[in-house]
């Protein structure tokens, strides 16, 4: 049996639509289990992540609505899980515990897909005709 079609397809789809690293997934883990609000400089350093990433990674996951955002009484951004991705988070989760290294060799390969296609893209560009240049 291939690696990957032990991932059930519904946690196979979220990680190439939704979930695209692993610090996206380690976001939506530790989510889980921390449903409190939490900043980005709170949760990078729970994390042991660099702010910046973290900070991209959850504004990956809030246009994904995987997490949801709202204001701290000093006006400071706080995030929070969002309700309506508890189910596909719970059944990540599940998968997780018995599938990790099918799981980060998944989201690993999307992201070597990705540059691929976005290096190829990149390389065709080059070489598309333009219109007619004036004067040379």
């Amino acid at each position: 049996m291939d690696d990957e079609t032990q991932i059930p397809p519904r946690v196979r789809e979220l990680l190439v639509e939704k979930v695209r690293s692993i610090e996206e997934l380690e976001i939506l883990l530790w989510f889980r289990s921390n449903p409190a609000p939490c900043s980005a400089a709170q949760l990078a350093s729970e994390l042991k992540l660099q702010a910046t990433t973290t900070a991209d990674a959850l504004l990956r996951l809030l246009g994904n609505q995987m997490v949801d955002a709202q204001a701290a009484p000093d006006g400071t951004g706080l995030f929070i899980p969002a309700e309506e991705a508890a189910p596909v988070v719970d059944e990540l989760a599940r998968t997780y515990e018995s599938f990790r290294v099918e799981m980060l060799v998944l989201i690993s390969g999307n992201a070597i897909r990705r540059v691929r296609h976005g290096a190829l893209k990149t390389f065709s560009e080059a070489f598309r005709l333009r219109g007619d240049k004036k004067n040379g």
